[in-house]
């Protein structure tokens, strides 16, 4: 570490040495041409340039000169050895693919020349398309309405005629009704009066109610009593049945089946059964304007039905 401390020592000493400098032959070709002897300065060949002195260097200012050796020119070429010869028992690989040829540029082709449409020799009508005819709907369309009309008209016709024809409607009983007196007495007063509070308990809403006990004039015998009310029935065949079926219990009915209502319409039941141990016959009516039930004694069904269609007709007034 002895270096460093002569230069600082030259410095403070005043005695001062000189750098060596790297030899020149520039004086010897400035000789040979008589020009000037002025020292050439050698190009630099070293690998990077020396920055300057610094100020925080200066005791290392025997270092910063340049004092690279030059170094030796060579003819030969920094190339690397070839490469070793190949083996005679070396396996032969296949060689390498050709690289692929450039795609060949194909110009566009013009476009193909269509030859000339030949002129007509006449020139060429068009006719517009011609037209149908329009069918006219309307007739249909009224024809369809009407029958509907029609139809809707007449099935309710056919519905609301009963109802037309048998309602509204009156009773009033007759003294004198099918060859039949009604009978004043007390008990056949009794029996009516009974009925008719029961008719009107079961249809409040009748217009009518009615009820009297009609038999033979001259002997008194083979009694009718005949019970019911006039007011408004939508179901007639539905009230008739079950009213037998009420009476079923109390006169034990049997064979309950429909007859002929006659030209009056509506519906017709009849059926045998007992009062007070006696045989009798239970026939009754109903419509859309009035019902009624009839108690035939000493009579056949047959009789009794027949017998409650002639009741029917001077009893009951419609309209």
């Amino acid at each position: 570490m002895g270096q460093p401390d002569e230069p600082a020592a030259n410095e403070t000493g005043g005695s001062q040495e000189t750098a060596p400098q790297p030899p020149s032959e520039a004086p010897d070709q400035a000789a040979d041409e008589g020009e000037s002897t002025a020292p050439i300065p050698v190009r630099w060949r070293g690998s990077a340039a020396v920055s300057p002195p610094t100020a925080s260097r200066r005791r290392w200012r025997l270092f910063d000169r340049e004092t690279t050796e030059e170094l030796p020119e060579t003819d030969e070429e920094p190339w690397p050895p070839p490469p070793p010869p190949r083996p005679p028992d070396a396996p032969v690989t296949a060689p390498y693919p050709p690289p692929p040829q450039p795609l060949a540029w194909n110009p566009p082709r013009p476009p193909a020349a269509y030859p000339p449409m030949p002129w007509p020799q006449q020139p060429v009508v068009f006719y517009p398309p011609a037209l149908r005819p329009r069918r006219r709907r309307w007739p249909w369309v009224l024809a369809t309405f009407v029958l509907i009309t029609v139809l809707c008209c007449g099935c309710c016709l056919a519905w609301l005629r009963p109802y037309a024809e048998q309602y509204p409607a009156t009773a009033a009983l007759p003294p004198q009704a099918a060859g039949l007196a009604k009978r004043d007495d007390a008990t056949a007063a009794a029996t009516a009066k009974t009925l008719e509070v029961m008719v009107r308990s079961r249809y409040w809403l009748a217009e009518d109610t009615f009820a009297a006990v009609y038999a033979e004039p001259e002997t008194g015998r083979r009694q009718v009593i005949i019970f019911g009310a006039a007011l408004l029935l939508l179901d007639p065949e539905k009230d008739l049945r079950i009213r037998f079926t009420e009476l079923a219990g109390e006169m034990n009915l049997t064979d309950i089946r429909a007859v002929d209502a006659g030209p009056a319409g509506g519906h017709q039941r009849c059926a045998e059964g007992r009062r007070d141990g006696e045989p009798v016959a239970v026939c009754g009516w109903a419509d859309h304007g009035s019902i009624a039930i009839g108690i035939f004694s000493e009579r056949t069904v047959e009789e009794s039905a027949e017998l409650l269609r002639q009741l029917r007709a001077e009893i009951i007034t419609r309209g």
